[in-house]
C-alpha cells in the first residue's frame, strides 16, 4: 500500500518497528487522530463492487485457525502471509492455497483483517503482515453477518451494500467445523 501522510517529514524522521507494544501505540494514535483517512473520490468516479466470496471466507477460516491453534499466535499481533496460510498449504495443497489466497487482502474491505502499522506518526504498513480483527473472529464464529458487497475505490471501501451473509452461506456448517478442527 502506498504511504500516506498528513504532514511531510524527511526520511530521517521515519520510524519502523517490529515491537508489538510500539504497534499497539500506533494503532491507538491512528484511532485518536483519524490517521487512516480515505482519500476523497474524484467527481464522476465509479466505485468497483467487490463480492465477499467463498475463497475469501476460506482464507479467513485459515487465518482464524492460525490465531486459535498456533502456540505462539496472539490476538492483536500481526503475522506474514506464509505463516497465516501454512496449514492451508499442508491441508489443501499448493495450487488450491494459491487460488484461495490470491486476493485474501480484500478481507480488509469488511474489516476482517488489518495490515500491520509500522510508524508512530505516519500511515505506513509493513508489507505482507496482517492481523485478524474482532469482525473476522466473530464472522467465523457465526456471531455476526457481514454485507455481501463492498464498494471500493483506490483500495478503500467506501460503502457496503447491505445484502447480509453469514459464513455458513459461503462455507456449509459441516465443512466449516471440519476446517476449523483439522
Amino acid at each position: 500500500m502506498a504511504k500516506e501522510s498528513k504532514n511531510n517529514k524527511s526520511n530521517k524522521d521515519k520510524f519502523s518497528t517490529d515491537n508489538i507494544q510500539d504497534v499497539v501505540k500506533v494503532q491507538e494514535k491512528l484511532k485518536e487522530t483519524d490517521g487512516y483517512i480515505r482519500p476523497h473520490i474524484p467527481e464522476g468516479t465509479k466505485l468497483t463492487e467487490v463480492v465477499f466470496t467463498r475463497d475469501l471466507a476460506l482464507a479467513l477460516v485459515f487465518i482464524y485457525r492460525f490465531y486459535k491453534f498456533h502456540p505462539q499466535a496472539k490476538e492483536g499481533q500481526y503475522y506474514p502471509k506464509k505463516d497465516l496460510f501454512a496449514e492451508m498449504k499442508q491441508n489443501l495443497g499448493k495450487e488450491m492455497t494459491s487460488k484461495i489466497t490470491r486476493s485474501f487482502m480484500r478481507l480488509k474491505y469488511w474489516d476482517c483483517i488489518v495490515p500491520m502499522p509500522t510508524s508512530p506518526d505516519e500511515v505506513i504498513y509493513k508489507k505482507g503482515w496482517w492481523g485478524i480483527t474482532d469482525n473476522g473472529i466473530k464472522f467465523v464464529q457465526q456471531d455476526i453477518g457481514l454485507p455481501k458487497y463492498a464498494e471500493v475505490y483506490n483500495d478503500f471501501a467506501y460503502n457496503h451494500r447491505i445484502v447480509p451473509i453469514m459464513i455458513t452461506d459461503l462455507v456449509p456448517e459441516e465443512e466449516l467445523k471440519e476446517l476449523i478442527s483439522l
